[in-house]
């Protein structure tokens, strides 16, 4: 190099001393320091190639001193150029030598895979570790930090070597750290397999051997901790089952050593449903019905009154429902909620009430006990809901229940009598049908003596039809009644024959007037006698002459003749030759005087209109028509009442009916009357809502032990006295109590509770069953059912005594139902 030097305006020229840099060149690992001196420079300004400066992050640094230090890792390419002026040396960058400080952990299993944390200094991506001298995979952490990962299978107690080899340029090993050997890490887990139920926790146990580390990181379905679906686990293994099983109810868990996370032990768990729980229920006009509570399947089902519902299921603690089940004895019904058959809540109460009744349940049960074969839950609540004025109206339109034609002409009337009672229990013309068995009891036919299906069947079927017609027009079909003919002696009656010395019989114009239609006495409107004869001997003499001529109607495809053979099935015939046609005094109060020459019918339709024509028809008919309704003992106002509307509307029963159930007496508890075994049977198999299906002979069976065989009264005065006194006091039903009757009526109670009346008769207390848990509401239940809600404080507290003796809830149910029935304040119907 040359230098000028200016001196006044002469330059020079002063040759420079060559610089030397020593050492030339020099291999550095990164990271460490070498020294450079410059010979023929005073103060050397070092620079690194590349750069104007003495310092630079990827190059490394050089101080005034002539201190190189190599960077931390080493450039691309790995050559760095130091300067001084005109002169250079080369320094190659090898790699940093690795330093291990610790590996962890330091024990590895055999056979087991391992994951070991190598720290220290020096190490590059390119580093590579030897496991006594054996390459294993690496992962690169950061310089400080590497990850080995691989599998021995040394045996347990050797011990192991592990070097980190940095590469080229500079290969060099780090000093190794030592590592055991030891058993494999092994993991248990308790229980087994096994069956969880949804809803529910599950302890499980994990166990870790052959390390000091004995935690574990638990998987549900490889979900660590799980989730709702499947469940979820805590860190102390105390599993929760999800609230209801997902799709696949099978769910695996792990328990992973924390220690070896190769290593892991797994069980299966089998979700099953829950045990449902119903909270409440609530059902809406709508019949929607929505139930609250916890652990509902998606497949479960609701049930009402034991019957199960079409359900949806809304979540794990909702379920709507249509309610398909009507009205249930008692207005509660029991809810439930089966997940499967064995997994069934436990049953809560809902009130079936009407929303808006027209009446009490209390005054629409008296009301039906006075008018159909007994209150049905059903008929009850419909009652409630449309008022007395439309369900008569109904019951006026109903058709007559059917009744089966005879098999044969000589069939005993024993179908005949299954037929009424299955009609009695299931037909919809409830009331025409009491007013018929109400007129059967005044207007007596008896198959003790008429004993064809034949005979009866016929006269069933009259009553039904004019029951809530004209008294008239029943009286003349009742008078041409073949049964009756037969029964009283009018059939084949021929007029007086002094040869053969014989009278007209006297038999059916004497309980014409005696029985059914005038009585004895004249009696004031209020039906209370006036100790006056209504008629002699003599009337039923003449009387008698009116009811001769008439004889069976031929059988099709037969002649006919006097004195046909039976034929119940068709009105008699007149034949006129045997007809007395002489003049007939008819001495009544309102006498009458049918003339001579009159043929048999228009005698017969005289003499029934001279009969209707006398005061008493009114107040007889109407007194027992009260008796067979509503009460044994009727007021004579009540009577009066209704024997006015009887004379103004000429004895339309459609309107008498009407005045006797709407009068204030028949709402009025307290008066009333003993049930009749057949009104008692059927009333509390209706208020038990049983079903039926014929042929119902145990039920003909045990009305009949009961006193009252249906169609089969025992006298022309039916099965018992309109004048019947016990104790003094007017109760014709008490004619036919005794002890043997009154034990059949303990009996047939017995055998309804337990559901033992026979294949025909079903009573099905499964509803009452899920409600005896709580003795307080299935009282209230049997209450309402059998008492319309009127049963007295202390009869209750009898029946729950009754029931705290019970073993079980059948047990417990039947108990209370049995006392509750037997009681005498449920067989005097009020």
């Amino acid at each position: 190099m040359r230098q000028y030097i200016l001196l006044g305006t002469v330059y020079l020229t002063v040759a420079s001393a060559a610089v030397e840099i020593s050492p030339p060149s020099a291999d550095v690992r990164a990271g460490e320091t070498v020294r450079f001196s410059a010979k023929g420079a005073t103060a050397p300004k070092w620079k690194l190639s590349g750069s104007k400066q003495a310092r630079n992050v990827e190059l490394g640094t050089i101080t005034p001193a002539g201190f190189y230090t190599a960077p931390a890792l080493p450039p691309n390419p790995n050559l760095v150029v130091v300067r001084v002026k005109n002169a250079s040396a080369t320094v190659r960058i090898l790699n940093p030598a690795p330093v291990l400080k610790a590996v962890a952990p330091q024990t590895i299993h055999s056979g087991t895979p391992f994951n070991l944390s190598v720290t220290g200094s020096g190490f590059l991506p390119s580093s590579q570790a030897l496991l006594n001298g054996k390459p294993v995979n690496v992962a690169f952490v950061s310089n400080t930090e590497l990850t080995l990962t691989g599998t021995e299978t040394f045996p347990p107690g050797t011990k192991l070597q592990v070097a980190v080899v940095n590469p080229d340029p500079g290969e060099i090993a780090s000093k190794p750290v030592g590592l055991v050997v030891a058993l494999p890490v092994r993991v248990s887990l308790t229980p087994g397999n096994t069956t969880v139920r949804c809803g529910t926790e599950l302890k499980l146990n994990a166990s870790i051997t052959n390390d000091a580390d004995k935690s574990v990181n638990w998987l549900v379905n490889s979900k660590p901790g799980g989730d709702d679906t499947d469940g979820t686990i805590d860190s102390n293994g105390l599993y929760h089952a999800p609230s209801i099983a997902p799709d696949n109810p099978v769910v695996t868990i792990n328990a992973v050593a924390n220690a070896d996370p190769g290593v892991k032990a797994s069980i299966q768990l089998k979700l099953a449903d829950p045990t449902p729980v119903v909270h409440n229920a609530v059902i809406n006009p709508n019949n929607q019905l929505t139930l609250t509570g916890s652990g509902f399947a998606r497949h479960a089902v609701a049930y009402m009154a034991g019957q199960p519902l079409e359900t949806t299921w809304d979540s794990p603690s909702q379920l709507t429902a249509i309610s398909t089940v009507p009205a249930v004895p008692g207005e509660l019904a029991a809810i439930k909620v089966a997940n499967t058959k064995s997994l069934v809540s436990a049953s809560v109460a809902i009130s079936l009430r009407s929303l808006h009744p027209l009446m009490s349940y209390a005054e629409a049960t008296r009301f039906l006990k006075l008018t159909t074969w007994g209150p049905t839950p059903a008929a009850v609540v419909h009652l409630q809901n449309v008022g007395t004025d439309a369900w008569l109206a109904e019951q006026f339109q109903a058709p007559p229940s059917a009744i089966p034609d005879p098999a044969d002409y000589n069939e005993a009337p024993a179908r005949l009598q299954d037929a009424f009672f299955l009609n009695a229990l299931t037909g919809p013309d409830q009331l025409r049908q009491r007013i018929a068995f109400a007129l059967s009891e005044i207007l007596v036919v008896s198959a003790d003596k008429d004993r064809h299906y034949a005979q009866l069947a016929p006269y069933l079927r009259l009553l039904n039809e004019h029951a809530l017609g004209n008294f008239h027009d029943l009286l003349v079909a009742i008078t041409l009644n073949p049964a009756m003919g037969s029964y009283l002696d009018m059939v084949n009656n021929s007029k007086a024959n002094p040869a053969r010395n014989t009278v007209a019989n006297e038999n059916y114009a004497r309980e014409l007037m005696q029985l059914f239609t005038l009585g004895l006495v004249q009696l004031h409107d209020d039906g209370t006698p006036a100790d006056v004869p209504e008629y002699d001997e003599t009337t039923v003499k003449e009387l008698a002459k009116v009811m001769t001529g008439w004889s069976y109607a031929p059988m099709p495809g037969y002649a006919g003749h006097w004195g046909n053979p039976e034929n119940g099935l068709q009105p008699m015939v007149a034949y006129e030759d045997h007809h007395d046609t002489t003049e007939k005094n008819i001495n009544l109060p309102v006498p009458c005087t049918i003339a001579a020459g009159g043929t048999a019918r228009s005698d017969l339709d005289a003499a029934i209109g001279c009969i209707l024509k006398q005061k008493n028809v009114a107040p007889f008919i109407s007194y027992r028509l009260i008796q067979r309704l509503v009460m044994s003992d009727p007021p004579p106002t009540y009577v009066r009442r209704v024997s006015n509307v009887f004379r103004n509307t000429d004895g339309d029963l459609w309107t008498v009916v009407r005045a006797i159930l709407s009068d204030p007496e028949a709402s009025e508890p307290g008066a009333g009357k003993l049930q009749e075994p057949m009104l008692f049977a059927t009333g509390l198999l209706r208020a038990l809502d049983a079903s039926a299906r014929g042929p119902l002979t145990p039920l003909r069976i045990q009305s009949t032990v009961m006193g009252q065989q249906a169609l089969a009264p025992p006298s022309v005065f039916s099965y018992f006295s309109p004048f019947y006194r016990t104790n003094g006091v007017l109760a014709p039903e008490f004619q036919g109590y005794n002890a043997a009757t009154a034990i059949a009526r303990l009996n047939f109670i017995y055998k309804a509770v337990h559901d033992q009346l026979g294949p025909g008769i079903r009573v099905n207390l499964t509803n009452w069953d899920e409600l005896a848990s709580d003795p307080v509401r299935l009282l209230d239940a049997i209450n309402i059912a059998l008492y319309g809600g009127q049963m007295s404080e202390g009869q209750k507290s009898v029946i729950l005594a009754a029931m705290a003796e019970a073993k079980d809830p059948k047990t417990r149910v039947r108990t209370a139902v049995y006392i509750a029935a037997a009681a005498p304040q449920y067989e005097v119907a009020q």
